[in-house]
């Protein structure tokens, strides 16, 4: 049985995912108006260790490109939606939660995982210039 994310990352009360995601577009997702992100796919680490995601995901980015362009949409609040939406063509750690609808919206947690990278350099560089006695090593290479 694939292990889920919950038992590596977060702790019990938050229940992390890998999933796709995207801005929601009422008029590709329909339902009531939401200010969030919508869940294309969640995946376990199984699909993830053999990438199925990323087939998936290329189909699909390519329907909702050509949707978006036979159709000439435009989103009703987020200037050239299809320029951002590029950014979401990858795989986010999320927390899923389910609307009065039943549809799976999504909070992004991958962020944290870039601040805490970000966080964790600076200390490391700190510490490694602080033990440095004689200039033998580039910082600007670390």
């Amino acid at each position: 049985m694939a292990q889920s994310i919950t038992e590596s990352i977060g702790p019990a009360s938050m229940k992390l995912e890998l999933a796709t995601c995207e801005p929601y577009f009422d008029y590709i997702h329909s339902g009531n108006i939401s200010d969030g992100f919508m869940v294309i796919y969640s995946y376990n680490l199984e699909e993830f260790y053999e990438n199925v995601w990323k087939e998936e995901l290329r189909i699909y980015m390519k329907t909702l490109f050509s949707l978006i362009r036979r159709h000439n949409l435009v989103h009703p609040t987020i200037q050239n939606y299809n320029i951002v939406i590029r950014h979401f063509n990858k795989l986010q750690l999320v927390e899923i939660v389910t609307d009065d609808t039943n549809r799976e919206m999504c909070i992004l947690h991958t962020y944290k995982i870039n601040i805490f990278k970000k966080i964790w350099k600076k200390h490391f560089y700190n510490r490694i210039k602080g033990s440095l006695k004689y200039n033998t090593i580039k910082l600007s290479k670390l």
